[in-house]
Formats: C-alpha cells, sequence, structure tokens
C-alpha cells in the first residue's frame, strides 16, 4: 500500500515539475527594458522617406527564393535568426545553403530559441529541428549556433548577408510558410541600412536618426514595438488596415476605438482558421462589433492561414515584421519590425496595399458577434496570454 501512494506521489509530483518547467519555459519573461514615449518624431509622420532599394515579398516562393540566392552571394558572413527550423523541406535546405556558404569561407551564425522547438515538435515529424540536433556546427568549423535554452525568448525572424543584404518578417523555416500560409517579408539590398539593421537587431546599437524608415525592436533596452504601433495607428487620417495572425491585445482594440471615434475607417482582416488563437482573435472581434462607430469598422476572415502582420495607415505609412497584436509580442517577447512613411507611388507601399485589397475581396465579412460560451471564452482569455 504504501509503495502505491509512494509511486502516486512520485507521479504526480513528477507530472507537476514537467508542468512547471514547460510553463517557466514558455512563460520566461524576455525582461524587455521601458516603453519609449514616443518612437517616431514629428517628421515621420509629415512627409515620406527616401527610400533604398527595398523589395516587399509576398509568401514563401518569391520571399525563400530570395532568401537562398542571398545567402548563396554570401562570402563573409551568413546571419539567421528564427524562432521555428523544422526538419522538412525547407529546413533541410536551409541547412544545405548555410552549409554551403561556410564551405566557401563565410562565417555563419544561427541563432533561435527553445520555445519554437516546441512547435517543431508539434509538426508533423514529432522530433525538434536540425538547430536543436545540429548544435555542434553542422560539422563546419565555420557555423556557430546560439540554441536559445534558457535565454530570453526572441520572436525575430531575419536573415543578414554579408552585412550587406538584409530580410526579414514574419516567416519561420518550415514548409507550411513557403507552401501554403500567407505571409511578408521585407528585403532591403546594397544600402549603408542594411550595415545599420545588422547594428541595431545584432550588436544591439541605436537606429540612426536621419535613417528615411525605423527599425524597432523589442529587447532588454526598451520595448520600442508597442509604441510605434500606437502613434502609427494614431496617425490615421481616413483610414487604416490591419492584416494579422494573432489579434487580442487591449492597447491595440482600444487604438482602433479611437481612430473610429475620430472618423478612421478600419478594415481588419484575420484567419478564418488561425493556427492558433482563434478564441482569443474572435473574442477581440466581439469587443470591436459591440463598440461605438462600428459604422466605419470592417472586419474580414481570409479563407486560408494567413500569418501576416501588417498595419497600414492611410495607405502610406507602414508598420510591418514579426510582432503580433498580442499581449505576448508587445509586451513579453523579442520581435523586430519596420515602420516607414512611404511615397503613395512607391512599389513597395503600392504592392503591399494591392495584395491587401485582394485579400479583403478573397474574404468573408463578419458583421455580427460571435457566439461564445463560457468555455470558448475561456479558451479566449487563456489563449490571449498564450501567445
Amino acid at each position: 500500500m504504501m509503495t502505491l501512494q509512494f509511486a502516486i506521489v512520485a507521479l504526480v509530483t513528477l507530472d507537476f515539475t514537467i508542468v512547471a518547467l514547460l510553463a517557466y519555459l514558455y512563460f520566461l519573461p524576455f525582461r524587455l527594458g521601458p516603453a519609449p514615449e514616443k518612437l517616431l518624431e514629428d517628421g515621420f509622420f509629415s512627409a515620406p522617406g527616401a527610400m533604398p532599394d527595398m523589395r516587399l515579398y509576398i509568401d514563401g516562393a518569391e520571399a525563400f527564393d530570395a532568401v537562398f540566392e542571398a545567402i548563396s552571394r554570401a562570402r563573409k558572413s551568413v546571419h539567421i535568426q528564427t524562432f521555428i527550423w523544422k526538419e522538412d523541406s525547407l529546413g533541410r535546405r536551409m541547412v544545405e545553403a548555410v552549409t554551403a556558404a561556410a564551405g566557401r569561407g563565410a562565417s555563419v551564425t544561427l541563432s533561435k530559441d527553445v520555445l519554437g522547438t516546441f512547435f517543431e515538435i508539434l509538426g508533423k515529424g514529432g522530433k525538434p529541428g536540425p538547430i536543436f540536433t545540429g548544435s555542434r556546427g553542422f560539422g563546419s568549423k565555420n557555423i556557430s549556433v546560439d540554441f536559445r535554452s534558457l535565454k530570453p525568448v526572441d520572436h525575430s525572424k531575419y536573415y543578414i548577408i554579408d552585412d550587406n543584404e538584409v530580410i526579414f518578417g514574419g516567416m519561420n523555416i518550415a514548409d507550411e510558410y513557403h507552401d501554403r500560409w500567407h505571409d511578408y517579408m521585407i528585403g532591403i539590398y546594397g544600402s549603408p541600412l542594411a550595415r545599420s539593421f545588422a547594428d541595431k537587431v545584432v550588436r544591439k546599437n541605436p537606429w540612426p536618426q536621419d535613417a528615411p524608415f525605423v527599425i524597432a525592436t523589442n529587447t532588454k533596452h526598451g520595448a520600442q514595438i508597442r509604441t510605434g504601433i500606437a502613434q502609427v495607428i494614431d496617425s490615421a487620417q481616413e483610414r487604416l488596415v490591419l492584416e494579422h495572425a494573432y489579434f487580442s491585445a487591449g492597447m491595440i482594440l482600444e487604438g482602433i476605438g479611437r481612430a473610429l471615434a475620430r472618423g478612421v475607417a478600419v478594415d481588419l482582416i484575420l484567419p478564418k482558421n488561425p493556427s492558433t488563437h482563434g478564441p482569443a482573435n474572435r473574442a477581440a472581434v466581439n469587443l470591436l462589433l459591440a463598440g461605438n462607430h462600428t459604422e466605419r469598422l470592417r472586419v474580414f476572415f481570409y479563407p486560408t492561414m494567413t500569418h501576416a502582420k501588417a498595419l497600414v495607415a492611410d495607405g502610406r505609412i507602414v508598420a510591418i515584421g514579426s510582432a503580433n497584436m498580442t499581449p505576448r509580442s508587445l509586451f513579453v517577447a523579442g520581435e523586430t519590425v519596420m515602420f516607414a512613411h512611404f511615397a503613395p507611388d512607391h512599389p513597395f507601399v503600392h504592392r503591399l496595399n494591392a495584395r491587401l485589397e485582394s485579400d479583403i475581396n478573397a474574404s468573408e465579412r463578419i458583421s455580427a458577434p460571435f457566439d461564445m460560451g463560457p468555455w470558448e471564452r475561456g479558451k479566449a482569455l487563456v489563449g490571449k496570454y498564450i501567445w
């Protein structure tokens, strides 16, 4: 009898320890620095910037073609930061690309954190990705792997090639991002600002004040992104368009409410069946539809998974990058977002606006609140803060 009681106590203790460890890893605070009162200066909103060679990549085929081409040109260095790197077709192809770059003499640094590994294990393969299993450097002395086991979570995704080319945005390294999910990446080429990007996100130096756009990060030095997003929302005079995968942060809902109150039209595009966060998305939609001035609000459900993180004010002021509109992304996790004021005819913003309109046309409009019972509301509350 005592043996059975001991076994039960031991099993419960083990289960509790595992759950506590997983909770610690999942909710590991990023220890973000304080949010600045202002990120974007008045001049940012008054006139568009003189942009360098900057390109918008829509969906994975375009984006990863550009990534592999950039890595193939690497001669000095490759730095990759990602959240998920799966052991699938795209993941193995990326291993081959960085191994080839290292073979040409380039110094390769690969960085990711442990949290993304849980998503890798939950995939079809049921095992961690190559960053975890190949932590000795894939057999090359030129490859350094920084597996961020107990370090603060960094949800950013970027590729820095020879400090001269940068591609960054929302896509992880996994087949669904390449083949199935809708998302965006941004490329910056042949400009000193590519090095400034590396200085900012890797070396933690300040972003140059005279740059024509702003790269903002969430780090222990400061949580810049939520300040910048609030400024963009509050700057809108005519229209806001948001296309996001995960949407639940109270400060964003409040900002949209202020925009609607001053006469701004708001279009919100969310995935109909997101990979996670579905109840939290629906609860946020219910709050918006129950508010005031909803005659200027349109909510759309995109038919397939959109993993996008894009915000456009008045057709020309853009916030785009890795940050979701969730408490975790805005208040806890490391993220990287570009804020840019484009001339209306700039190819980047023209292409982004056209795709957003196309996504609206392809989507189902949601006009009435969702009927959410206690269980669904409970899942929404928990999901809001988990992701």
